[in-house]
Order: C-alpha cells, then structure tokens, then sequence
C-alpha cells in the first residue's frame, strides 16, 4: 500500500518563501509543486529540510528518461494542463 504523506501548511508557507516559488532545478515558476528531497518513514512529518519546490518537467525528468518528457512536452500530453490554467486566468 502506497503511503499519502501532506506537507503542513506551515511547511508549505515556508518552503515558497524560501525557494521564492521558484523550482529549485531550473527557476521555472509554472507548475510548481513540493517535492521530497529524501525518502521519507510513515512517521515523517514532510520536515522543512526534506521538502523543495520543483516544477512537472523536472519531476518527470527525475523518474523518466529525459526522452520520454521531451517527448511528453512536443506531443501536447499536457494539454489537460494547458487547459486548466488558461480557465485558471
């Protein structure tokens, strides 16, 4: 079974501020998220040191080939997301 681990709200306020909402791979600002920096134990609590705002692009370059993303990108896969945030404005 999968484990569902949240960021507090505090963490989560600090970790923008710190990182000034930037991803910390590339310094894009679009589609950023938290992201875990190590493994954490089901009685982690996603601690400050543990946590960094990366964007989609470099997530999925983390865990798939760079290939596959570039791939992603150049065939409109992410249109669903396009499409959000431009109902989002």
């Amino acid at each position: 079974m999968e484990m569902i681990l949240t960021v507090s709200k505090e963490v989560r306020a600090f970790v923008y501020k710190r990182d000034k909402g930037r991803c910390q791979e590339c310094g894009r600002t679009e589609l950023v998220c938290y992201d875990r920096t190590a493994e954490v134990t089901e009685d982690d609590v996603w601690p400050v040191d543990k946590v960094i705002l990366r964007c989609e692009r470099c997530i999925l370059t983390e865990r798939f080939s760079a290939e596959w993303v570039e791939e992603y990108y150049r065939d409109g896969l992410d249109e669903g997301y396009k499409q959000d945030n431009e109902l989002a404005e």
